[in-house]
């Protein structure tokens, strides 16, 4: 587990000031994405582009995102359509590895997920919702 922050950030104006930063790092990365010309690295910036979309919806809200993660157990707020997103550019990158490969699919759901949480959309996928 992670330390929390020493100096949480709580406000409006400072939850946006972050929002601020991590646009400008996203942006770095995408000027230096591009030279690469590996199209699934560039990939990178439209999940993190989407992730700061979120993040900003979040601190609109009052929400303080800094610190959701696993690890604090804090939630992000997401839409469905954010989270479709989200799925859209891993897949991008993933789906050849791991979407094909039921194997390498469920290594991955279940290093990232609870078990529980697999196994009800394994349930609800073979219901076909």
């Amino acid at each position: 587990m992670h330390p929390p922050m020493l100096d949480p950030i709580k406000t409006p104006e400072e939850l946006k000031a972050v929002c601020a930063r991590m646009q400008t790092a996203s942006d770095q990365f995408y000027r230096q994405a591009i030279q690469t010309g590996c199209h699934p690295w560039i990939e990178i910036t439209g999940f993190l582009n989407e992730y700061i979309k979120v993040c900003q919806r979040a601190a609109n809200d009052g929400v303080d995102f800094t610190e959701a993660s696993i690890h604090s157990g804090k939630k992000l707020p997401m839409e469905s359509f954010e989270a479709a997103y989200l799925g859209e550019k891993f897949g991008c990158m993933f789906d050849t590895s791991l979407g094909r490969d039921p194997k390498m699919l469920t290594a991955f759901l279940l290093s990232a997920f609870e078990e529980k949480v697999v196994v009800e959309m394994a349930r609800l996928v073979l219901k076909g919702k």
